[in-house]
């Protein structure tokens, strides 16, 4: 059971229908658990979830791969122990096009010697692990193999990314939030930017 009140969204005040309304619209009509202990506090619900959508997903600026930032999300959720987050991001991720299989070796201890996992994406982990961890600080070797693959500003946002993740993590745990029953998660394409159509 979440420890504090979940604010339903039939009986909310005014503006907190508002924001629950702008997060369904942007999260492809879903409100998900984790934002109703917020919800006495709407604009503050707002502005997280503004950063969650602009820095997660392909529609709000990012520069860097979505399936790379779900990557992010599903290490940093799997070493904290977080099941609400990690439930959620295995769909997103699965959903963007990661494989259930990479997936699977990102969570393992053992994920460096993956031949499941490119280069790039086992340097992204690696960094993860840093990041969470809070050993990254003086983590040159994992600083420099990440520098070999991504951008100076892909490198910033995933590493806001793994902040932002560690950050929710601890959020959902300490409230109790409960992951929904899977027949309850809706998988929405709400992280993927509208693809062109093939001609």
């Amino acid at each position: 059971m979440a420890r504090g009140t979940l604010v339903d969204p039939e009986s909310a005040p005014r503006t907190t229908q508002a924001a629950y309304e702008e997060i369904r619209r942007d999260w492809g009509g879903m409100l998900f658990t984790d934002w109703r202990p917020l919800g006495l506090s709407p604009q503050i619900m707002v502005a997280v979830h503004k950063l969650f959508f602009n820095l997660q997903g392909e529609r709000g600026g990012s520069l860097t791969d979505v399936r790379d930032k779900e990557l992010v999300a599903i290490k940093t959720s799997h070493m904290n122990a977080c099941r609400y987050c990690l439930g959620h991001n295995v769909d997103f991720g699965q959903e963007v096009g990661l494989t259930l299989d990479e997936i699977q070796a990102a969570c393992s201890d053992d994920y460096l010697e993956s031949e499941i996992l490119s280069d790039r994406q086992r340097a992204l982990l690696r960094w993860t692990e840093a990041v969470t961890r809070n050993t990254a600080e003086d983590d040159d070797e994992a600083f420099l193999g990440l520098k070999r693959h991504y951008s100076d500003a892909e490198i910033a946002e995933l590493t806001l990314m793994c902040g932002l993740f560690n950050m929710w993590n601890r959020f959902t745990k300490a409230l109790h939030i409960q992951l929904e029953p899977a027949e309850e998660r809706q998988l929405t394409a709400c992280l993927a930017a509208p693809r062109a159509a093939a001609t």
